[in-house]
């Protein structure tokens, strides 16, 4: 079964301008992959500075300037208590001297650029450092796929990107390309993102192809993209299929990285709601609460993520840190009751990966849902509104926390 043929058929939202928003009066950055602190309570700390590494993990910097004032226990959007660093900012948002602008590359070779990418601190939505995913994909990559389309079709982060950073994704990009030396790399982007495919295809010619996708969903999933576009096999994975996805977010903070000397000290993230969304650069652990504030948005009934996928935000004091994904801010209207499994085959028909959901409310039935995406697209149209995610087990992404 083609791309063309899985999934379901949803409005894609518009493309909105990337707003910097100033710094908050504290940030919180979690230590959520065992990082030890480098600072002590009352130290003075730079925009960009290295605050925390060890474990094996990637170092962490801190988004603004200012003076750590905490490092105990805080709570994350999802509710949970991690160990974490509180920065309070003094507005200044004075860089680190660490951090050196470049005009080319040319002098870096492979483990120096892998090393740049690792100190920069860049990790994928799924928590993976981008400095071991391009490790693990080695040079001599068949398919590059950088991806501008996000998974939640009420979201628009990664389109609004590539429309208001592209120059910077570009270089990303260009970092990558010369890193991995893949034989293709494709620029991803959806039938209906008239202005990205507007700006990707100005830059688009030799080995960079503009790729167009239909508006299905959930076609920007990763897993569906290498396969139809690099050809990758169910089961395989990127090193044996020679593919790589990402998305065009990290590429643009690995031309940060590169050129600026900037680490991941910024998120992008989109807020969605009934008739509007904005997307907004805050520095990594400003408060949810301070987004929905700028976007005009209360905090109540909002979903970490977006209507397919998305869990209630729980704590809107939380952070938002790399990989966040999103918000959407629903009407309060009572969610329909859950009935009985009336055995309709609708959740088999649009599962993109043909899986069988509704095997999942029977009570002895064994597991057949290995492989599953976790998009939702099952319980999207269940007429019954099981809440089919969970009983698949979904996975919580671990950049939420």
């Amino acid at each position: 079964m083609g791309l063309l043929e899985r999934g379901i058929r949803l409005r894609r939202a518009p493309s909105a301008a990337v707003t910097v928003l100033p710094p908050p009066d504290r940030v919180v950055l979690p230590l959520l992959w065992g990082e030890r602190p480098l600072v002590r309570p009352g130290q003075r700390v730079l925009r960009g500075q290295r605050i925390a590494d060890g474990g094996g993990t990637l170092p962490l910097h801190a988004s603004v300037s200012g003076t750590v004032v905490d490092m105990g226990h805080h709570r994350t959007p999802d509710g949970l208590r991690r160990p974490a660093l509180v920065v309070e900012s003094d507005g200044a948002m004075e860089p680190s001297p660490a951090q050196t602008r470049r005009a080319v590359l040319d002098d870096l070779d492979d483990a120096a650029l892998l090393s740049l990418l690792y100190e920069a601190g860049i990790r994928l939505p799924d928590g993976t450092p981008l400095a071991d995913a391009a490790a693990d994909a080695g040079p001599g990559l068949q398919t590059l796929i950088l991806c501008a389309m996000d998974g939640e079709p009420d979201l628009c982060t990664e389109d609004a990107v590539l429309c208001s950073d592209g120059e910077t994704a570009l270089s990303g990009i260009r970092l990558l390309e010369r890193l991995l030396r893949p034989r293709r790399v494709l620029l991803a982007v959806g039938a209906r993102q008239k202005q990205a495919a507007a700006a990707a295809g100005r830059w688009c010619g030799g080995r960079l192809q503009l790729a167009m996708m239909p508006e299905r969903y959930p076609y920007a999933h990763p897993q569906l993209l290498a396969e139809e576009l690099g050809g990758q096999m169910p089961g395989q994975t990127s090193r044996e299929a020679g593919v790589l996805v990402l998305p065009v977010t990290a590429a643009a903070a690995a031309g940060l990285a590169a050129y600026d000397g900037l680490p991941a000290v910024d998120v992008p993230v989109c807020v969605a709601w009934d008739g509007g969304r904005a997307v907004y650069r805050v520095p990594a652990g400003t408060p949810v609460r301070a987004v929905l504030r700028a976007a005009g948005q209360p905090a109540e009934h909002v979903l970490l993520g977006g209507p397919m996928t998305g869990r209630e935000l729980v704590n809107p004091d939380g952070p938002i840190l790399q990989g966040f994904p999103g918000l959407t801010v629903r009407r309060p209207d009572r969610p329909l009751p859950a009935t009985a499994c009336i055995r309709c085959g609708r959740c088999a028909a649009v599962c993109p990966v043909d899986l069988l959901p509704w095997m999942s409310q029977l009570r002895r039935a064994q597991p057949v849902w290995h492989g599953c995406l976790d998009c939702g697209a099952c319980q999207y149209v269940c007429p019954a509104n099981l809440p089919l995610l969970d009983a698949m087990g979904r996975r919580t992404p671990a950049a939420v926390g």
